[in-house]
C-alpha cells in the first residue's frame, strides 16, 4: 500500500498500471491475471505493485524492488514528474533513516536543546511555533529534547536537506559536535554528488589530465584525486592546480608528522569553530583532511600557516607555484565566467546563515575581474571571509563564509570599511542574520531629509567645494566652536531622545483625554503606550527621519573614530562636520515642528473634548481598508477610529477621528491597546490555551506587565490573532454551548468546544463533508491537528467565521498536503488573512484534486500574487474572491493567470473591479464567459 499511495501522491495515472508493470519486469500473463481478478484500476495498480515487491517474474533483472528501479521505470514511460517525486521520496526516506538511527542517542544526550532550537529556528529548520513549544517544555530537558526532535523529524519529512543543516547546527555546540559530525558523515555518504571528476597525477610530476570519474587500473606511481566539475576550461585548469597542490602539501605534512596536539592547537587558534571536528581526529591524516576542507580556490591561508609553523620546507614550493597560478587566474578571468562556480577545494557542507556574509555589488559581471572581488574583500574584511560562490541578478552577489566565532569582529571590521565598500558600489551587506547596510533604505532616508533641509545649507549644483565648506563653516561659527562640533554626536543623541519623547507626548495628547481619575487598567495602558508606541508606528514620516538621523550619526561616529585610515583625512573631517551640521539643523526644525503642532493641538482641544471618545471606544487601524459599499468607511493604517456600536463580531459601526466619516468598519482591521491587555489577562485566566505561541506567554514566570510587550509582538506578527481572541473571549464570557449535527454524509459543528471536536474525530467515519462554524482557536486546533482527517474520504471542508491563526493555518496546510481527496475548500467570513492564503496556496501547489476554492468575505486578503501563482498550475475549476480587499491590480493578475488555466470555469469577483478590468485587460474576451462580477 505504501508504494500505491506514493504513486497516487506523485500524480501517476492509474490507468497506466499495465505499462508500469511491464517495465518493472512483470510478464504479460501475470498482468492479464491481475486484470481478470480486479475490478478497478486502483486495485490493479495495488496488485501490480504487490507482485513487484514479491520479485515475481523478471523483477530482479530489472533492478529489483528499489526506489531507483521504480523511478527508472517511470522515466522510461515519460512520467518524469512522477519519477522526480519518487526520487524526492527516496531522499526523504534516506534522511529519515539516518535521523532515526541517531534518534536514541539524541534523545538521551542532546545538550542545551533550547539553544539548539533557537539556532534551528533562525536557520529556517523549525518554525517559531515549534521553538515556543520547546521553550514551554522547560525545565524538563528530556521533554525539550522530545519536542525538538519531533519538530526536526517533521521538517526533514518536508525537506530532506534540512538534516544536513541540523547536523551543522549541532557541530556549533561543543557537547553536540561529536554526534553532529557523525550525522554529517552519514549524510554525505548517502547523498554524495556527481559534481566531481578525477584527475590522474604522477607523484613526481606536477601535470595532470582530466579523466572520467569511473575507476580504472592505475600504475604504481599514479594516483587519482577528485576535482569539482567546472563550466569553463579556465576554472577546470585552476581547480586541477589546486587539487595537485593540496595533494602534495598534505602528503608532505603527513610525512613531516608534527605533534598531533600542537597541530590541533594551532588550527583551533586559527578557527575555534573547528574544535568539534578536530575532537574526532585521532591521527595526522584525519587532521589534514580537516585542513583541506578549509581551503578554497582563493584562500589557502590555513594550509600556509601549518606549513610555515611546522617548517614543512618541501611543501613551500608547491604553495608558491599555486599562488603564482592563482594570481594570473584572478587577473585574467572575468566575473561572468565565475558565476555559480563553487570555490571550495573539496565537497563541504553548506554554510549556515549565521556564518555567511553576502556582498551585493552594483557591478556588471563582464566588466570586472575576479581580482576586483578578492581585492575589495581582502581590504575591507581583513581576510576573515572566503568566497563560497558568486551569483548575479540585478547585480553581483558574492556569498562568503566566515568562522561563526568571529561574527562580532567581522561586523566591526566591515563597519570600519563601510565607506570604502559604498564607494565601490555596495548595494547591500549582510553578516549572519544581520543586514549591516542597504542602499535603498539609505536613499529613502536621504530623500526624506532633503525635503526639509533649509535652503541655505543645501548643496547647489553650481557650488564649488570651497563655497560649500565656507558656508557650512560659517554656520558652525555662529552656532558652536570647532571642539563642540567634534562632540556634536553626544548632543545630537540627547536632542534625538528629547524629540522622541516630545513626539510621543504629542500623539498621546491627540489620542487620549486628560482625565484626572483613571482606573488601574487605564494607567497600565498609558505606561505601555509610552513603552511601545514608537515601535508600533514604524510607518510615520517622523519615525523614518529619526531612524535616518540615527543611522547617519552612527556612520559619522564610526568614520570619525577611524578617520586615520581614510585616504584624505581633511576631506573626511569636513564632510563629517558638514553632515553633522545638516543633521543638527534637521533636529532643530523637527523640534520647532513639534512645538507648532502642540500649539495647534491646544486650538483643537475643545473640539476633542466635545466629542469625548473614551479609551474603550478608540481603536487604531492595523491595516488600511477601502470601503466596498456606501455604508462602509475607508481608512488608512495607523488611523484612529471611534467605535459606536459592535453590531456583530466582525462589523462595527463607528467614525474616523481623522476624516469624520461615519459607517461600518471591519473589526479584523482594528485594535486597541486596552483590548489587547484584556486579551492578555484572558489567556492568563482561562483553563486552557491550545495555541503554542500563547502557551509560551501563559507559562512564562514573568509578571503580566513584563509579558505585555511580547504579547503585543505576537499580535503584530499574526494578522488574524486579534479576531480569534475576540471570538474566544466572547464565547467564554457568554458561556456559549456548542452543538454538533450529524447527517448521513456530513457533520456540522456550531460553536464547538474542544471536547466536542475530539468526539467528532473519534466518531467520524465515511462522512464526506465537515462544516465548522464560529469555532474558537482551541477547538480549531483540536479538530485540524488530528491526523485521522488525513485518511478520511473527505470531499468538502467548510470553515465559516472561524479566524485561522498561524498555528491553525499550519495544521490546515498539513491536512491539505496529506489528504488528496478534498475537492472543495471553503474559508469564508473573516476567517483567513493574506499570510494564511499564501501558506494555503503553497500547500496546494502540487494538488491535483481540489476543484473549488471559496474565499468569500475575507477583508484581510489584500494581495493576489499567491493566488495567481496557484492558478498557473492548478486543478481549480471554481474560485470565489468576492468581498476581499484585493486591489484592481491584483484582480488583473488573477485574470491573466485564469486565461492560462483551461480548467478554470467559474471565477467570482467583486463588481467594483469590472469596468477597469474589462477596459484594461486585452484578453478579457477570451475568459469573459468564465467571470462573474457580483456585489
Amino acid at each position: 500500500m505504501y508504494f500505491s499511495n506514493l504513486l497516487k501522491r506523485c500524480g501517476f495515472p492509474q490507468t497506466r498500471w499495465r505499462a508500469l508493470g511491464l517495465r518493472l519486469g512483470l510478464l504479460k500473463n501475470t498482468l492479464d491475471v491481475i486484470k481478470r481478478d480486479n475490478d478497478t484500476t486502483d486495485d490493479c495498480l495495488t496488485e501490480c505493485l504487490s507482485q513487484w515487491l514479491s520479485r515475481a517474474d523478471n523483477v530482479n533483472f530489472k533492478g529489483g524492488t528499489t526506489f531507483d528501479s521504480l523511478s527508472d521505470a517511470l522515466k522510461s514511460m515519460n512520467e518524469n514528474a512522477a519519477s522526480d517525486r519518487i526520487n524526492q521520496e527516496k531522499c526523504k526516506a534516506k534522511a529519515i533513516d539516518i535521523f532515526s538511527t541517531h534518534h536514541p542517542l539524541l534523545s538521551q544526550s542532546l545538550s542545551d536543546p533550547v539553544s539548539v532550537a533557537i539556532m534551528l529556528q533562525r536557520e529556517g529548520v523549525i518554525s517559531r511555533q515549534a521553538l515556543a513549544t520547546v521553550e514551554s517544555a522547560s525545565p524538563s530537558v528530556p521533554n525539550q529534547r522530545k519536542v525538538l526532535l519531533a519538530a526536526i523529524r517533521v521538517a526533514i519529512q518536508s525537506k530532506y536537506s534540512l538534516l544536513q543543516t541540523f547536523a551543522s547546527v549541532l557541530c556549533k555546540f561543543t557537547g553536540n559536535a561529536k554526534i553532529g559530525t557523525v550525522i554529517q558523515k552519514d549524510y554525505n555518504t548517502q547523498f554524495s554528488t556527481d559534481d566531481f571528476v578525477n584527475i590522474e597525477i604522477k607523484e613526481d610530476s606536477s601535470t595532470g589530465t582530466i579523466t572520467p570519474s569511473s575507476p580504472h587500473t592505475l600504475t604504481a606511481l599514479t594516483v587519482e584525486i577528485p576535482v569539482r566539475k567546472s563550466k569553463s576550461r579556465e576554472f577546470s585548469s585552476i581547480r586541477a592546480s589546486l587539487a595537485r597542490m593540496i595533494f602534495k602539501v598534505s602528503k608532505a605534512i603527513t610525512q613531516k608528522s608534527p605533534p598531533l596536539i600542537d597541530l590541533k592547537s594551532l588550527i583551533c587558534l586559527f578557527n575555534s569553530d573547528l574544535k568539534g571536528k578536530l575532537a574526532e581526529c585521532n591521527d595526522i591524516s584525519s587532521v589534514v583532511h580537516v585542513i583541506e576542507g578549509e581551503c578554497s580556490l582563493t584562500d589557502i591561508e590555513l594550509l600556509e600557516t601549518v606549513v610555515e609553523e611546522f617548517e614543512v620546507t618541501e611543501a613551500e614550493r608547491y604553495i608558491e607555484q599555486y599562488k603564482t597560478s592563482l594570481e594570473g587566474f584572478c587577473h585574467s578571468i572575468s566575473i561572468d565566467l565565475c558565476l555559480k562556480e563553487k570555490f571550495d577545494a573539496v565537497n563541504t557542507n553548506p554554510s549556515l546563515k549565521c556564518e555567511t556574509a553576502t556582498f551585493v555589488l552594483d557591478w556588471r559581471p563582464d566588466e570586472k575581474k575576479l581580482k576586483d572581488i578578492t581585492d575589495i574583500l581582502s581590504e575591507t574584511s581583513g581576510k576573515f571571509v572566503k568566497i563560497k560562490y558568486i551569483d548575479t541578478g540585478y547585480s553581483i552577489v558574492v556569498t562568503c563564509s566566515f568562522p561563526h566565532s568571529l561574527t562580532g569582529v567581522l561586523i566591526i571590521k566591515l563597519s570600519e570599511n563601510l565607506e570604502l565598500l559604498i564607494k565601490n558600489g555596495l548595494m547591500k551587506l549582510t553578516v549572519g542574520y544581520c543586514t549591516i547596510w542597504k542602499k535603498r533604505k539609505i536613499q529613502e532616508i536621504q530623500k526624506a531629509l532633503e525635503e526639509d533641509v533649509p535652503h541655505e545649507i543645501k548643496e547647489q549644483p553650481h557650488d564649488t567645494n570651497e563655497e560649500r565648506v565656507a558656508r557650512l563653516e560659517k554656520k558652525e561659527t555662529e552656532g558652536a566652536t570647532p571642539q563642540s562640533a567634534i562632540n556634536q554626536d553626544i548632543h545630537v543623541e540627547q536632542i534625538d531622545i528629547s524629540m522622541t519623547i516630545l513626539n510621543t507626548q504629542l500623539k498621546k495628547e491627540i489620542k487620549m483625554n486628560k482625565q484626572l481619575k483613571e482606573t488601574l487598567t487605564k494607567m497600565r495602558v498609558k505606561a505601555l503606550q509610552e513603552h511601545v508606541l514608537l515601535a508600533i508606528n514604524t510607518s510615520s514620516a517622523s519615525y523614518s527621519i529619526r531612524k535616518g538621523m540615527r543611522m547617519e550619526i552612527e556612520q559619522l561616529q564610526l568614520l570619525f573614530t577611524h578617520k586615520t585610515g581614510l585616504l584624505d583625512q581633511n576631506k573626511s573631517l569636513i564632510n563629517i562636520k558638514r553632515l553633522i551640521a545638516e543633521l543638527q539643523e534637521q533636529i532643530s526644525l523637527m523640534s520647532v515642528h513639534i512645538h507648532n503642532k502642540r500649539e495647534e493641538n491646544e486650538e483643537y482641544r475643545d473640539v476633542i473634548r466635545m466629542n469625548k471618545p473614551t479609551a474603550e471606544s478608540v481603536f487604531i487601524a492595523r491595516y488600511g481598508y477601502r470601503a466596498v459599499y456606501s455604508n462602509q468607511i475607508s481608512f488608512s493604517k495607523g488611523e484612529e477610529l471611534e467605535i459606536y456600536e459592535k453590531r456583530s463580531s466582525f462589523w462595527w459601526k463607528g467614525r474616523s477621528i481623522v476624516s469624520g466619516d461615519v459607517g461600518y468598519i471591519p473589526s479584523s482591521c482594528v485594535y486597541s491597546m486596552l483590548e489587547s491587555l484584556q486579551f492578555l489577562e484572558f489567556i492568563m485566566s482561562v483553563e486552557k490555551v491550545s495555541l503554542p505561541i500563547l502557551q509560551k506567554i501563559r507559562y512564562d514566570s514573568s509578571s503580566n506587565d513584563e509579558k505585555a510587550p511580547l504579547f503585543l509582538e505576537i499580535i503584530n506578527d499574526d494578522p488574524i490573532m486579534i479576531s480569534g481572541l475576540r471570538q474566544d473571549k466572547e464565547q467564554h464570557d457568554k458561556c456559549v454551548t456548542g452543538s454538533v449535527d450529524w447527517y448521513s454524509d456530513s457533520v456540522s459543528l456550531y460553536y464547538p468546544s474542544p471536547i466536542q471536536c475530539n468526539e467528532v474525530i473519534s466518531n467520524i467515519k465515511d462522512h464526506e463533508k465537515i462544516v465548522l462554524h464560529f469555532s474558537s482557536t482551541n477547538s480549531t486546533v483540536a479538530l485540524l491537528s488530528s491526523t485521522k482527517l488525513h485518511t478520511l474520504n473527505l470531499r468538502r471542508l467548510v470553515i465559516w467565521t472561524t479566524p485561522l491563526t498561524n498555528d491553525c493555518i499550519q495544521y490546515l496546510c498539513i491536512l491539505l498536503t496529506n489528504n488528496k481527496k478534498i475537492q472543495e475548500l471553503v474559508i469564508s467570513n473573516h476567517s483567513i488573512s493574506d499570510r494564511g492564503v499564501t501558506n494555503v496556496c503553497q500547500a496546494l501547489k502540487h494538488n491535483t484534486t481540489l476543484t473549488s476554492l471559496n474565499l468569500f468575505d475575507n477583508p484581510l486578503i489584500v494581495s493576489g500574487q499567491a493566488l495567481s501563482h496557484l492558478l498557473n498550475n492548478s486543478s481549480l475549476v471554481e474560485l470565489d474572491l468576492r468581498r476581499t480587499s484585493l486591489t484592481t491590480k491584483s484582480i488583473l493578475l488573477i485574470l491573466q493567470s485564469s486565461s492560462n488555466n483551461e480548467m478554470m470555469r467559474r471565477l467570482m469577483l467583486d463588481k467594483r473591479h469590472e469596468e477597469t478590468c474589462i477596459n484594461t485587460y486585452p484578453n478579457y474576451h477570451l475568459i469573459q464567459d468564465r467571470v462573474e462580477w457580483k456585489y
